[in-house]
């Protein structure tokens, strides 16, 4: 995940402070930080917070690019993106994770 990268990015483009940003989000300072250094986001809940205040979508906010479902990637093939998405999905979050998501986004 690049969200290590991609918040303090975030918050040095625009002059924001973890303290501010949590005050303004309601996301504990402590889990940014946590961010910050490389632990995975837990709450997805918290992560979409921190992407709607950014105005940034939770794919940039994630992996430091465009969704590739959004904005396809020349001559890959729809199936092939969904098949990447889950693959990913797998490794990286509990299946919990998962379905709450999959419930939140897609129901």
């Amino acid at each position: 995940m690049k969200i290590s990268k991609v918040l303090p990015e975030l918050l040095a483009r625009n002059g924001v402070s973890l303290s501010h940003l949590a005050k303004e989000t309601g996301v504990p300072k402590s889990s940014l930080f946590d961010w910050t250094t490389g632990r995975v986001p837990r709450n997805l809940n918290d992560v979409k917070k921190i992407s709607s205040y950014f105005e940034v979508s939770l794919h940039y906010l994630l992996f430091g690019q465009e969704d590739p479902l959004v904005h396809p990637v020349a001559g890959q093939e729809e199936d092939q993106k969904d098949t990447d998405l889950n693959a990913f999905l797998r490794r990286n979050w509990s299946s919990q994770v998962v379905g709450n998501l999959v419930r939140k986004y897609f129901d």
